[in-house]
């Protein structure tokens, strides 16, 4: 046999694929005359290994080395159409026709490990697009990885988007570092030479500077971020590109640089308008609210917000219009008005959907505390804080755990030094770890 290194690695690859699509261990296959470290070294087309012991290995594998040239070849087309087949559903299933999906998903016969983990991936990905109770989605995404990771190929990269979409799932469940760890995961185990889903880094990315500025870590957030700019021009998914302008108008906000920030918010909304991202508006609509509110233009403000709540019939995802509520609220309370803040508050906190980002909920809940001291309703006050520094811990949001401590500290400073002095020393304990989340920086205090 006269087969160059490369043509004895693809034979192993053949090789591999078909002894696991028959179920077979390395020691099954083992006897007298060829070992399982022999068998190995075959797969994966170690040179050294005599023509005796490949032949011996091919017949007991029910084929000779004539035949495996044409046999890979048809095994390569039988590949490449299972592969568009499954690149067609995953099409059916994202744009809006998981159920569809699924049918032609089911007509599949899936043998190899790969193939049985992408049909996991796709029906988790089914459960995610029907805006179901997306923890049903969690087990089959766990399920893909358990068997992609037992396969020497990804070529889908569907190992980095199960990561990915546990981290999507963890995040809507609040359980902030969990995505993080998912995220860097599927960063990490992204194949850049795969063909397939090369849009996925910038979602991981993007994603990662969320999570991390949901939770306090800003200055990675803004780094990350970064990176995302130095590629704009080979980000194709305008969803992540809308996001990236929002996030650093907010970031311009942060910093005062008010005007940078209403013209990159700007830049996003007209993005997210010529493509139809109704989601992505109302949070560039938000930030340019609440940057306006900062400027103290405060009727131009209000007409941001309440043009971003005019579009909730738009939107599926309803969480997302809390923190416009309680924005609005925060300028009720600016206006005098701690009434009607408390009102609005109290509505969108009430419905279904709201709580569901914790981040947004806790804050509301703050404005709503506001809203009650305002009204001399101390005692109430003190209550909703106390519960929300239960929220806070749980969570572990030192952002708004800070701010409560802040809150309280303020309530017993004239009615009782004991209570006073305790919160006084946990504000400074989230003070630094605060700066140490951000080097030092102080700018999340006060």
């Amino acid at each position: 046999m006269n087969f160059s290194k490369e043509e004895l690695i693809e034979i192993g690859k053949y090789i591999r694929t078909i002894r696991k699509k028959r179920g077979f261990k390395l020691e099954d296959l083992a006897d007298e005359n060829i070992s399982s470290s022999t068998i190995s070294n075959i797969e994966k087309g170690v040179e050294g290994v005599s023509d005796e012991k490949r032949n011996y290995f091919y017949q007991k594998m029910g084929f000779d080395h004539v035949s495996i040239p044409r046999l890979i070849e048809e095994e390569k087309k039988n590949d490449y159409w299972i592969k568009t087949q499954l690149s067609y559903i995953e099409h059916l299933i994202d744009l809006g026709e998981p159920q569809v999906g699924l049918q032609e998903l089911r007509k599949l016969e899936l043998n190899t490990d790969y193939l049985k983990g992408s049909k996991y991936f796709l029906r988790g990905r089914a459960y995610v697009v029907q805006g179901k109770e997306t923890e049903k989605a969690e087990p089959y995404f766990k399920k893909a990885l358990e068997l992609i990771k037992q396969s020497s190929s990804d070529p889908f990269n569907y190992r980095s988007s199960c990561y990915n979409q546990l981290g999507k799932i963890s995040y809507y469940n609040n359980r902030f570092a969990d995505a993080l760890r998912y995220t860097d995961k599927g960063i990490y185990t992204y194949i850049k030479s795969s063909e397939y889903n090369q849009h996925l880094i910038f979602s991981l990315l993007m994603n990662k500077v969320v999570y991390l500025n949901k939770i306090g870590y800003r200055d990675k957030a803004s780094s990350v971020l970064d990176q995302l700019w130095q590629r704009e021009n080979e980000i194709h998914n305008v969803d992540v590109i809308a996001n990236m302008y929002d996030l650093q108008a907010t970031i311009h906000m942060e910093n005062e640089l008010y005007s940078q920030a209403l013209e990159t918010a700007e830049k996003g909304l007209r993005i997210a308008r010529i493509n139809k991202l109704s989601y992505r508006t109302v949070e560039l609509l938000l930030t340019i609210g609440k940057t306006l509110m900062a400027m103290n233009k405060f009727t131009e403000a209000k007409t941001a917000l309440n043009t971003a709540l005019k579009l909730k019939g738009q939107v599926k995802q309803k969480h997302g219009f809390l923190p416009v509520y309680n924005q609005l609220g925060k300028l009720f309370l600016i206006q005098k008005k701690p009434e009607e803040a408390k009102k609005i508050i109290e509505t969108a906190i009430n419905e279904k959907a709201i709580a569901k980002d914790m981040v947004r909920y806790v804050d509301a809940l703050l404005t709503l505390g506001q809203s009650l001291i305002e009204q001399g309703h101390i005692n109430e006050a003190i209550e909703l804080y106390l519960e929300t520094k239960e929220l806070t811990e749980q969570h572990s949001l030192l952002s708004q755990q800070h701010e409560v401590f802040f809150r309280l500290c303020e309530i017993w400073k004239e009615k009782d030094s004991v209570e006073y002095n305790s919160f006084l020393s946990k504000k400074f304990e989230v003070e630094l770890e605060l700066r140490k989340r951000n080097g030092g920086d102080d700018y999340a205090l006060r």
